[in-house]
């Protein structure tokens, strides 16, 4: 919900709250790097995008996700 309303900074938060409460939860990694991505935060979202592709292996937007966040680094 923060993400739609533009506040990233709270969406951040309730992304990092939320592997924080569940470590393998491939999705809100994904997320995370997602507003690492809009944020300018490169480094973080290829972090975050490597994460949920070990996660989950099969998801192919991780893979697309993280390559955009490479050629943006």
């Amino acid at each position: 919900s923060f993400e739609k309303l533009n506040k990233l900074q709270a969406a951040l938060k309730d992304f990092s709250k939320s592997i924080k409460l569940d470590s393998k939860n491939a999705p809100s990694y994904s997320s995370r790097g997602l507003i690492y991505d809009r944020l300018g935060k490169y480094r973080e979202a290829v972090k975050d995008f490597s994460v949920a592709i070990k996660l989950d292996t099969k998801n192919s937007v991780y893979y697309h996700n993280r390559g955009f966040a490479f050629r943006n680094l």
